[in-house]
């Protein structure tokens, strides 16, 4: 296995790779679990093989086990198979199994957070800091789509569809994969735990006593319970993933391209400033550029609620390890901006803010996962 700026890939090893690991039907013998650990330092070969393509096999379930023999085991023969598995698991997790949605696996590691003070849009609650990764994590390659929030949820209140208040926008061929938007914070989170329960893993999060209007969530109490279910990144997960190992103002460079995303660009000549203007409305997810771990649209389209609170002060006492946000708040972070702003709102490090019932059609979600 190698890492390359993050995202996993696994090279060199001749084991088929199953398409979909999502929970297998019935939990596995941990005792066997652990056997198959063991035998993965057995003398014989085809003995470490067959333990190999079994806890592959098992996926997620044995996942535990493994990074257990990572961390604590000293065989080398089996911490290096146990790295393999590990990844290989991990990239059969790649495809969601009922929605189909692609994601990217992020490695653990460490990354520049925020933006240094003379980068060009710099903001006082973009101090630059190291922040560490601890566990690997899925992010979705793309949006979510009003055809992928339909399917899970029943609904799309999506200005830009053919029913919306921006319909006469569209173009001929209508909102072919455009990004859901006009959702709140609670609807993003209900999608999640929905999914989740389709794919059979457990609920992220809690929801309780959820106030609808107008078909969407606009108030509820909300409780992280954790484990492997779907749930929106972390503000850190999203700015690592956007950022795909660059310390530049945008994933693909410093300066502004129309490739980069779908966003208004502030052009600066001999005649002063111009515009070159966005869309104008939303736009099919994966048109632009992707980074360098094969994710679009983190500039620009959509902007994107991510897990946490928001506080403008946050990153002077944030955790070093896996920071989550501030413990309560009264807006919920939103990162990537959007159609409708300007290229320095859309910069890696740029941090906006949204009271989590609101409901904006420059604004809409990608998903997460930890197996």
């Amino acid at each position: 296995m190698q890492t390359r700026h993050g995202a996993i890939v696994v090279i060199g090893y001749c084991l088929a790779i199953p398409t979909l690991h999502s929970e297998p039907p019935g939990k596995p013998d941990p005792a066997h679990i652990a056997g198959l650990i063991q035998q993965l330092g057995d003398l014989r070969f085809e003995k470490r093989e067959s333990a190999t393509k079994e806890l592959i096999q098992l996926g997620e379930h044995a996942l535990p086990d493994v990074r257990r023999a990572l961390r604590m085991e000293t065989n080398a023969e089996v911490t290096a198979r146990a790295a393999r598995i590990e990844a290989m698991i991990l990239e059969g997790c790649r495809i969601s199994r009922f929605s189909k949605m692609e994601f990217s696996v992020i490695d653990a590691g460490t990354f520049e957070m925020g933006s240094p003070d003379r980068e060009n849009g710099h903001r006082p609650d973009e101090t630059l800091h190291a922040v560490k990764l601890k566990s690997p994590y899925l992010i979705g390659r793309l949006e979510v789509t009003q055809e992928e929030y339909k399917a899970v949820t029943g609904s799309n209140s999506s200005a830009f569809s053919p029913n919306g208040e921006g319909q006469a926008k569209l173009p001929k061929e209508g909102a072919v994969r455009f990004p859901v938007e006009n959702v709140s914070w609670y609807d993003a989170v209900e999608f999640c735990n929905r999914l989740s329960a389709e794919e059979g893993y457990k609920p992220y999060y809690k929801i309780a006593d959820p106030e609808i209007k107008d078909g969407s969530i606009r108030s509820a109490k909300i409780v992280r319970i954790g484990g492997n279910g779907y749930r929106l990144p972390t503000e850190a997960e999203w700015e690592r993933a956007c950022r795909a190992g660059s310390s530049r103002r945008f994933a693909l460079g410093d300066t502004a391209q129309k490739t980069f995303g779908n966003f208004k660009i502030i052009s600066t000549g001999g005649y002063g400033e111009s515009t070159i203007p966005s869309q104008g409305r939303t736009t099919t997810v994966g048109t632009h550029a992707k980074n360098k771990w094969s994710l679009g649209d983190m500039h620009g389209n959509v902007a994107e609620w991510c897990d946490d609170w928001y506080d403008k002060d946050y990153y002077a006492k944030s955790a070093a390890d896996d920071p989550t946000g501030p413990a309560e708040g009264t807006h919920r972070v939103v990162r990537g901006g959007s159609w409708m702003v300007t290229d320095t709102n859309c910069r890696s490090a740029s941090r906006h803010s949204l009271t989590p019932d609101d409901r904006k059609d420059f604004v809409g979600f990608r998903v997460a996962r930890t197996p």
